[in-house]
Formats: structure tokens, sequence, C-alpha cells
């Protein structure tokens, strides 16, 4: 059985550190995989002669909807999707890749976050949720950090987000929008108050057109930008130093000068970071009912999570991760060599590639089903 899987842009190895995995899982499931990097009309060229005829795929697999078209005379996915499953990997929220999808309805999302997928369902799409998780094959690759060789650093990794900028480019709306906007935490909330996505006991009554469409992802930016400032003078008024790592994170220094700032490193340099740190911290709003890297690669190295917000990943984690409120002071992390290794254990037996790519074989198309 062969796999083909399409990548997009690689800022600090993430893309190759995700596929790589998944690769090395599905060689476990005895499926070969090719990726092609669409980066760049050379690199397709390039790529496109060391591949096999697109009919030898069983499936395609396309991170955040990329090559989603006919990108070569004799590889043409639109068409491909109509009699093959095509998955798509969304690792941010489906609304950024909606014009992506257009041409493949059939395709299958595979979404981070519970709320992502009823976003894409109710958009048309078929979706799942398909949260990030390790490699099966490659777990001796995670290495951890015994507890009394860790620092003290409460790790923080995120990239800057200017907030002022953001709130300007919302304000043809803000003297309409404004008010809903301030009372959301992050975009799905606000879909809900203005009709496009159904609550609990209210249907959606609106559809998303080009208009609301741009103004959801202005919001979705302007709600990201608020909140990491929110959660930088939280831990500022708690005095408790983060080690912030990211791109342009330096620019927070002039407002939350107590923390220390560190440029962004590639993914291999950032794992020894975290599998060193006493604490990874997690705040991504938008992401609230799934599970991110950052959750899922400090428990597998051994590293407990702070998180802001996320009540869902402390019921599936309730022993590894804390959650954080205005009313509780910051705990200082007493994890033990058992500890780590029962962190290891839980990712292993439910968050890798191999169990859910086994898993989501099996349910869309009944072509793989194995226990390693």
């Amino acid at each position: 059985m062969k796999a083909l899987i399409l990548t997009g842009e690689n800022q600090y190895h993430v893309v190759s550190h995700f596929i790589d995995r998944i690769m090395a899982d599905l060689a476990l499931m005895n499926i070969a995989a090719d990726n092609l990097s669409m980066a760049s009309e050379s690199e397709i060229l390039l790529g496109v002669k060391q591949l096999a005829p697109l009919i030898d795929y069983q499936f395609v697999i396309s991170f955040n909807g990329v090559g989603l078209r006919q990108f070569h005379r004799d590889y043409n996915i639109v068409e491909f999707s109509q009699h093959s499953p095509c998955f798509v990997l969304c690792v941010d929220h489906p609304i950024y890749i909606l014009k992506r999808l257009l041409h493949v309805p059939r395709a299958t999302l595979l979404c981070v976050d519970k709320e992502h997928v009823s976003f894409a369902r109710q958009c048309g799409f078929s979706a799942v949720y398909f949260p990030h998780a390790v490699s099966y094959a490659l777990a001796e690759n995670y290495k951890q950090v015994p507890p009394n060789r860790k620092s003290n650093t409460y790790l923080f990794p995120v990239s800057y987000l200017d907030l002022d900028t953001s709130k300007a480019r919302l304000a043809p709306v803000w003297n309409e929008l404004g008010y809903i906007i301030e009372q959301c935490k992050s975009i799905t909330p606000f879909m809900q108050a203005i009709g496009l996505m159904a609550t609990h006991d209210t249907p959606a009554n609106r559809q998303l057109d080009e208009n609301l469409f741009r103004v959801c992802i202005l919001v979705d930016q302007y709600l990201r930008a608020r909140e990491r400032e929110i959660c930088l003078r939280y831990f500022q008024f708690q005095d408790k130093k983060l080690t912030v790592i990211g791109n342009g994170v330096n620019r927070y220094e002039k407002r939350f000068g107590l923390h220390d700032y560190l440029d962004p490193a590639d993914f291999s340099t950032l794992f020894q970071r975290i599998a060193a740190a006493q604490y990874v911290v997690h705040h991504t709003p938008g992401f609230e009912s799934g599970l991110h890297e950052r959750v899922i690669y400090p428990l597998m190295l051994g590293t407990p999570v702070l998180t802001v917000d996320t009540p869902f990943i402390n019921q599936v984690f309730p022993d590894f991760t804390r959650n954080v409120t205005e009313k509780e002071s910051i705990p200082v992390s007493t994890v033990t060599p058992d500890q780590q290794t029962q962190m290891r254990e839980q990712i292993l037996n439910s968050n890798t590639w191999y169990h859910q790519l086994t898993e989501l074989l099996s349910m869309a198309t009944g072509l793989h089903k194995k226990t390693p």
C-alpha cells in the first residue's frame, strides 16, 4: 500500500518533524509513503520526478490543504479525491484553509480540536477528531530528562502577535461587533454569538459569506493576540518568570519585562528545552477542546504542563497538567521518575500517529487493521 503526503512551508522544520514521524508510523503499518513539497513550483517539478504514478497511491494526506488541485499534468488531486480517500490534516483552524477545500468536497478533514470538527461539519465537510500525536515507531527518540537534572524554567513556546495592529484591522466593524468580540476568548464563541455556528440549544442562522469570512479571520487574530498578552501579564503579576521562545517575542519585553525572551529555535532544539524545563506553559486560544503538540510532546518528554483556560486538556491528563487561574498561585513542579514513566505510557497508549492512522484507515477505507 502507498500513500502520498503533500506538504507546504517548513518554518523551524516543524512540518518535516510531523511528516517524518507520520511516515515512520505508516511504515510500521506496511504503508510506504512519499512526501512531495508544494512550497514552490520548482520543488513540485523536481519532486514529481521521484513519485510513482498517482494511480499507484491508495490515499493522499494534505498538510493544511496544500496541493488540492492539479499541480502537474499527471497529478490531479481533485480527480483523485472522487474515487480514493483524501485526508486534510488541519493543524490550524479550518477557517484558514476553507478556500483550498472548495474543489475537494469529498475530502475528510483531520482536526486537532473538537470545535474545529463541529465548524467543518457545519460547513458541509466530512471531519474527524485527529489530535496531535507522537511517533510509535520512533518512541525511543523522545528522550526524557530526569527530575534532578531539570532546570527551573517555565517554558512558553509562542510567537509574537501584534495586538494594536490586529485591533486596527477591525476598525471598520468595531462599532457593530466590538462589544461581542470583547466578550469572547476565542473564535468559536464569536461565531456562535453572531449565528455562524450552532450552540447546544441554538442552530446556526447565518451563512459564512466572503465578508464574514474576512471578519472571522481578523477576530481570531485579535483574540489570540489579546489573550497572549493577558497570559504574559498574569504570570508577571504572579511574579513567575517565563522563558518565552519564538519568532519576535522580544517585542513583548517593554511591557512584560519580568520574562526572559529567546530567539526561535528549530524543533530539535526546542525538544531539548522542553525536556529540561520544569513546566511547559500552554495557552492557545481557539484550541480549547483539543490536544496541541505543546501538550503532547512535553508529556512524552517527561515535563508536566501548565494550562490556561483549557479544562478539556486537564480532563484528559488530570495527573500531569495543571490549569492556572487568577484565584490560584502557580504551582511548583514535583514530578517524579515514576510520573515521567506514566506520562510516557499514557501518550504511547493513546496519542500516537500509529494508533490514530490505524483507526482512521480502518474507518475510512477498511484497508488496514493491525496492532503492534
